[in-house]
């Protein structure tokens, strides 16, 4: 995490920078090529639109508002069919360089994981250009020890050291939680189910691959105590 802290927050400032890929790419390579490196430098702002994803639809569960279009309703079958294709997309990608199925779940969970870090690449990147960030070299553990390891071959998240990152990361699971049962409440007393259908699916996605930060929370807990 801290170092995919560094390279998103160089990244962001570059964007930023005279050689900008916006303006110094474009008179120097090809638009394909440029169009490449402004999504690199700009990945980082994904994290502010993943954060209301991952909290507006949940919210608005708990209130019964829907946000997606109901079961029903022609336009459901866009909104499933870009979802399926995509995670359908990844998949392949994934079998077809020797991955197997829990290789893509996992990386559907780093995915998470990357995009709410990304928050501290935007805030890292901020600081520095306004040089409220004094120069510093922060190392990134290289050190395997035996109980790294073991959670390595058992397929477990390590977010040993991680405290920091893990506050966004703790939010986001409790919101999802509440909202999840939230709205079950909701709907089997309110009986719409098909209007919240979207949300519904989308809690539950979230909460399954959020399950290496609840682990985490109780492993670090259970230390604790």
């Amino acid at each position: 995490m801290i170092q995919l802290v560094k390279w998103l927050s160089e990244l962001l400032l570059l964007g930023f920078s005279k050689y900008s890929p916006f303006t110094y790419g474009f008179s120097s390579m090809s638009i394909i090529h440029s169009f490449t490196y402004c999504v690199f430098t700009m990945s980082s702002l994904s994290s502010f639109f993943f954060i209301l994803y991952g909290i507006v639809p949940q919210l608005c569960l708990l209130k019964g508002i829907p946000v997606f279009p109901k079961v029903t309703d022609p336009w459901f079958a866009v909104f499933a069919f870009v979802y399926v294709s995509s995670q359908v997309q990844h998949l392949v990608e994934v079998l077809s360089g020797e991955g197997t199925i829990y290789i893509w779940w996992d990386e559907q969970r780093i995915w998470i994981v990357k995009s709410l870090t990304s928050i501290f690449a935007v805030l890292e990147a901020i600081k520095k250009r306004l040089g409220l960030n004094k120069m510093k070299f922060a190392l990134s553990n290289k050190a395997i020890d035996e109980e790294k390891m073991k959670k390595y071959e058992e397929g477990r998240f390590n977010f040993q050291g991680a405290a920091v990152f893990m506050a966004p990361m703790v939010l986001f699971l409790i919101i999802n939680i509440v909202a999840f049962f939230g709205g079950i409440w909701r709907v089997l007393n309110e009986k719409d189910f098909q209007e919240m259908f979207g949300q519904l699916f989308l809690v539950t996605y979230l909460m399954a691959l959020s399950y290496p930060i609840l682990q985490a929370i109780v492993t670090m807990k259970s230390k604790s105590g």
